[in-house]
């Protein structure tokens, strides 16, 4: 891996990783606005999904950017860059923000079950948009697909490879 091949995996990532979010927003922008019983008009989503577009996909972005290039770096440090590890840091993360929110959420002594089904379906959304991203990262960044060995049962074990 060079560093040139690494730096533009961590730019290019945030892209793969983002799609999906901003193509539901952009299909949010086009979609027919509700009309209240009163009789105004609910334009809400339109308004969210403009707000995430101007505001938040630049943030998030920014701090794709960072998390591929420090998730790289790390598992590059520990000498444990592999797409296995790669992919289970992508999955996990999105899980790490659940569980920190969740007591915040269950403090309060209410019924949260519909709050908490609503921020699992987000953070099952944001693995699976971290993991297209760490995908990408990946295949950028190291530029070959990992041996398959382990799947084929007639290759030789490690230790009799390296004689």
């Amino acid at each position: 891996m060079t560093h040139s091949r690494y730096v533009a995996a961590s730019f290019i990532a945030p892209f793969a990783a983002l799609v999906l979010p901003t193509l539901f927003m952009i299909s949010q922008l086009f979609a027919e606005v509700v009309i209240l019983p009163d009789g105004s008009a609910d334009d809400a989503p339109v308004r969210g999904a403009g707000l995430f577009l101007l505001i938040g996909l630049p943030i998030c972005y920014a701090a794709g950017c960072l998390y591929y290039a420090a998730v790289g770096h790390v598992l590059l440090r520990w000498q444990r860059l592999t797409l296995k590890a790669t992919l289970l840091l992508a999955t996990v993360a999105p899980w790490l923000f659940f569980a920190i929110a969740v007591p915040g959420l269950v403090s309060d002594g209410r019924n949260v079950a519909t709050e908490l089904f609503v921020f699992g379906t987000i953070c099952v959304f944001a693995s699976v948009c971290a993991v297209v991203g760490a995908l990408t990262w990946w295949f950028i960044a190291i530029g070959k697909r990992p041996s398959n060995q382990l799947l084929h049962r007639t290759a030789a074990p490690p230790a009799a490879r390296k004689r």
